[in-house]
């Protein structure tokens, strides 16, 4: 699938070590998207089993401790958005609660390359077409979910944000009755 960029001298070798691998023909760029694409649906949960999920979410970290997929040129400028848009909207739609942890943890990995994107443009957007929540609901989510750069306090930050979600969704709901 990919390799590391080729080096001619010495300095060029150690820098080619640090940068992420490149994709080598069309051929595997094909197959990466494909499988990425497997990946982010089957990470979104919808209509799969949790043992599904929760291999892909696991396939994810494994590729990301081993080849930095989530650093990866490819991956991050085509998948990582659609990769977050599947993970919040699965935690925050309560599908597979009880993977609500390793969800958080791939998201985590995800927004970590740039959280201020993250809070700053990816959040406001997913919470803005979010279904069953008034514009204060949302603002009020916005606010309370404030940017963490460690792992735990986000994991955190995201179960008090579905919670909230659920909340506000389960008193529209009643509201409308």
């Amino acid at each position: 699938f990919a390799r590391r960029p080729r080096a001619t001298s010495p300095g060029d070798a150690l820098a080619a070590a640090s940068r992420p691998p490149e994709l080598v023909d069309a051929r595997a760029s094909t197959h990466f998207h494909a499988l990425c694409e497997l990946l982010c649906t089957a990470a979104g949960g919808k209509d799969l089993p949790p043992h599904a999920v929760r291999g892909a979410l696991a396939a994810l970290a494994e590729a990301d401790a081993k080849s930095r997929l989530f650093d990866f040129p490819a991956f991050a400028s085509r998948w990582r958005a659609a990769l977050c848009d599947a993970l919040l909207g699965c935690l925050l739609d309560r599908r597979h609660a009880l993977l609500a942890d390793e969800m958080a943890a791939t998201l985590y990995a995800l927004a970590k390359p740039d959280l201020h994107g993250f809070f700053g443009s990816f959040l406001p957007a997913k919470l803005a077409a979010a279904e069953g929540l008034d514009d204060a609901q949302r603002r009020a989510l916005l606010d309370a979910w404030t940017p963490a750069a460690d792992a735990p306090t986000f994991s955190a930050r995201v179960r008090d944000a579905v919670s909230d979600v659920a909340h506000y969704r389960l008193l529209n709901t009643h509201a409308m009755e």
